[in-house]
């Protein structure tokens, strides 16, 4: 269960699933409850069942119903569900239809949260039989900030289909340096702290690309126009060319406040590129900072800007640290890895509930 078949990274975390499926002893269907999405085909590509419910209204009675209806029909062994929408009505519908094992995997740390949606999670917890988290820090978060029981929960990183990505080659960089970022104009991700930092270095060559779209776009694009960047960044939208566009960039830059496990980030080390990141949970959970990684302060543009002329002005150490950062990825990361893990909980599950 999930909202979308976006470009998010949740969405692409459940493709990814499928298609790595053990396809003899697991019989997956995926149902959107909002909508489709840039994904719907590759999930149709993948084999695996679709359904589109197309949820009309913001109390949700009638998606509820019909995922009610749905589950006494289909009588499911495991409803598994991803983002809170899909958390909320389908774990509700799926616990009054009686499903043996509903599971929950959670994506981040949800600092922005409201109060209604955080008190909707306490009292809907109850649903779940099995919590997944994406990193150590958001098990933590969990525990901490929504009092979610540590027995119930696993911890199973996040994975990338790995073959998606040409590893970085060649000596040096691009002239100037492509620097790139792929993720949602939001609060979270940090934009204004990376224009910052990039006027910071205007005396340095280099030229930027901005993947992705959101609610704060259109702030952002004002803010670089006012700094007199508007020659060198650049906003490419919402993109399905990712792989492509990370093997043509030189840096990799993540500066957001706060993250589950993003898997943009997951991407960039899959193609050896130099990484610079905040040091927030979730990223510093996997990368180690001069290891594999550039990693600074959150919400700092000083740093954010020291770390990344550190690594234009030094290409050699940089792309040392990005063929670490693949290793990693390539070692511990994987979809294939993720998929066996999710599989395995499930049939952990079987062997206890019995169905």
């Amino acid at each position: 269960m999930i909202t979308t078949l976006g470009l998010g990274g949740a969405e692409r975390l459940v493709l990814d699933l499928m298609r790595f499926r053990d396809r003899e002893n697991f019989d997956y269907e995926v149902i959107s409850m909002v909508r489709g999405g840039e994904l719907e085909r590759d999930f149709q590509d993948s084999g695996v069942g679709i359904k589109i419910l197309r949820k009309k209204t913001k109390l949700g009675l009638g998606i509820f119903i019909q995922l009610y209806n749905y589950f006494k029909e289909a009588k499911p062994n495991v409803v598994h569900t991803h983002l809170f929408g899909a958390d909320l009505w389908a774990g509700l519908a799926a616990h009054f239809a009686r499903v043996p094992v509903i599971v929950k995997t959670e994506h981040n740390v949800n600092l922005d949260q409201g109060f209604f949606k955080k008190i909707i999670k306490r009292l809907t917890a109850f649903v779940f039989k099995y919590f997944i988290a994406v990193s150590p820090s958001v098990a933590e978060h969990m525990i901490r900030a929504e009092r979610v029981p540590e027995k119930k929960i696993s911890v199973i990183y996040n994975g990338v289909d790995i073959s998606r990505f040409q590893a970085k080659e060649g000596a040096g960089f691009s002239s100037p340096p492509v620097l790139i970022n792929v993720s949602r104009f939001e609060e979270q991700k940090g934009h204004k702290y990376l224009i910052r930092a990039l006027k910071e270095i205007e005396k340095l060559p280099w030229t930027m690309r901005l993947v992705g779209n959101g609610s704060l776009r259109p702030e952002i694009e004002d803010m670089v126009k006012v700094l007199g960047l508007d020659e060198r960044v650049k906003f490419l939208g919402e993109r399905r060319d990712i792989p492509k566009l990370l093997s043509e960039a030189d840096i990799f830059v993540f500066p957001s406040l706060w993250e589950g496990l993003g898997i943009a980030v997951l991407e960039a080390g899959a193609v050896g590129l130099p990484i610079v990141a905040t040091k927030v949970a979730g990223i510093s959970d996997v990368f180690s900072h001069a290891k594999n990684a550039v990693l600074v302060p959150p919400g700092n543009s000083k740093a954010l800007a020291d770390g990344l002329r550190w690594l234009i002005e030094r290409p050699d150490e940089a792309l040392s640290m990005g063929r670490e950062a693949r290793e990693l990825v390539a070692r511990d990361f994987t979809a294939q890895n993720t998929a066996r893990r999710y599989e395995e909980l499930y049939s952990c599950i079987k062997g206890k509930f019995g169905r």
